[in-house]
């Protein structure tokens, strides 16, 4: 399956994702498994809930090749 595909199932799940919204995350590790997928998820729940208030959403990561790969 899709990783977007999954990622569109979870957030249409019960949880309550619009608290999320106009918020910040710090993510470290960001060319890791675990980071990498995190800022992919956060991207696409800006995406289905494109309102005003965006997440926004900071990387740190050491390797700058790898994490324009993300």
């Amino acid at each position: 399956m899709n990783l977007l595909k999954e990622y569109q199932e979870i957030f249409e799940s019960n949880f309550e994702w619009e608290k999320f919204q106009g918020k910040t995350f710090l993510i470290t590790g960001a060319t890791g498994l675990i980071g990498s997928h995190i800022i992919k998820a956060l991207c696409v729940l800006n995406k289905q809930f494109s309102a005003n208030d965006q997440i926004r959403i900071l990387a740190v990561a050491r390797d700058e090749i790898k994490f324009l790969d993300i």
